[in-house]
Parts: C-alpha cells; structure tokens; sequence
C-alpha cells in the first residue's frame, strides 16, 4: 500500500513538471496573495490524495471481508457436514446395538420373547430411519414373525386364570404378572411402542417406510386386540401364516 501510495504521487509530480515545460510557465513574483493560492494547491492536492488513499484502503479492506466471510461459510458448511456425519454414526450405532440385542435374546428365549422382541426392534426403527439405510424388508419379515407368535405366554409364566369379572391373570405365585390383569400387562408394552411409533411417524423420513410400516401396524395392533379379548384362543397355523405373509 505504501509503495503505491509513493507511486501515485511521483506520477502527479511528474505530470505537473511536464505541463510547466510545455506551456513554458515563467517564474511569477510570490505575493501574499500567490502564496496563500499555493498553500491551497497543495492542500487541495493533499486532500485528494487522502481521500484516494482512502478509497483504494476502503476497496481492499472489503475485498478481505468478502474473502473472510466466504471462509466462514466455507467452515461453517464444514462444520455441518461433520455434525451430520456425527449424528449419522449415533444413530448406526444405536440401530446396531437394538437390532443385535432382539436378535440375541430372541434366539436365547424363543417364541416366548416374541412381545418383547417387537418392542425392542421397533425401537431400532426410531435410530434406523434417522440413517441412510434403505432395506427395510428383512426388519418387516422379523415384526412379521414375531406378531405370529404372539401370545398370552409372552405376558405369563406358568398357570392363568379368568376371573368371575372375565379378566385375565396370571395364577402362579413368583412369577412374572402374577395376578396381573392382561390389559395392564400388555399396556407396559404398548405404551412403549406407541412412543416410538410417534417418533417414526413425525421423521422426516418416514415416506420411506410408510406403505410397510402401516401395514406392519395394523397386524400388530389386531394381534393385540384379539388377545386381550381371548387370550387362550392361540391361532391357527393358516393365520400365523397369513400374518407371515402380510395377508
């Protein structure tokens, strides 16, 4: 900036020394008056130079908050798109955690876990949908068979009995729902699902996995009704088939 300003003021002395040889401008006798008239030149010149230099330090110091603003946003996209990415993790992470833990305990306990094996892969599905996953279809075969094997022996252990009033409870002492009505068994449950299936439907994502997933929410949810209505009545091997085969 220096050496332009130095520039600048060496070319107008120089076009100032050649416009007095060639209009031959002969030495005028100094007055009051002609030196007040040089003292305003120069302080004319001065201040032109000033606001030059002004000009030129004002255009270069918005040509560097462009250049810093288009690197904070060049950051700033940076920054997201590792939020993103972090984000994306946690939620694989958690998928993978959820879906591993139903698998294994499914296998460990059997048919009887399969109440709680939908509820836990439905929790998966509120991570899963968050990440950029796009086959669903081994997830709704799993709810599918374990929606099959629904029944009041996934809520009991051991011995029930149906009370006078028509409720259903488990009869065996130190087990799990003794004497617990099987509407209020199965709500501990449902009230669960029912969150996350609050969490899945409001996802941004959720028009990925709609048409099955409803689907998949009409069979559990009839599932459910016809075991509190007859929790004894286990179904047939047809009907368990039908809900296989998302029928």
């Amino acid at each position: 900036m220096k050496n332009s300003w130095i520039s600048y003021v060496a070319i107008i002395l120089s076009v100032l020394a050649i416009l007095l040889v060639i209009f031959r401008i002969t030495p005028i006798e100094f007055t009051n008056e002609t030196y007040i008239g040089i003292i305003a030149s120069f302080i004319g010149i001065s201040v032109t130079l000033l606001i030059g230099y002004q000009i030129i330090n004002t255009l270069e110091i918005k040509k560097e908050m462009s250049e810093q603003r288009k690197r904070s946003n060049e950051l700033g996209v940076m920054f997201d798109e590792a939020k993103q990415s972090i984000e994306m993790q946690k939620y694989e992470v958690q998928e993978g955690f959820d879906i591993i833990n139903t698998l294994i305990n499914y296998q460990a306990k059997g048919k009887r876990y399969s109440l709680d094996a939908f509820m836990s892969l439905h929790h998966a599905l509120v991570s899963s949908i968050n990440t950029d996953r796009d086959d669903y279809e081994w997830m709704f075969d799993l709810f599918r068979e374990y929606i099959s094997n629904i029944d009041y022996h996934n809520i009991y252990d051991g011995a029930t009995n149906t009370l006078q009033d028509g409720s259903f409870v488990g009869a065996s002492s130190g087990t799990k729902n003794y004497q617990k009505d099987i509407r209020e068994c199965i709500m501990e449950y449902t009230n669960i699902i029912d969150v996350d299936e609050e969490k899945i439907r409001n996802n941004r994502n959720f028009i990925r996995i709609k048409i099955e997933y409803d689907k998949i929410m009409r069979l559990f949810k009839k599932r459910i009704s016809e075991l509190i209505s007859n929790p004894v009545k286990d179904l047939t091997i047809e009907e368990k088939e039908n809900i296989r085969n998302n029928e």
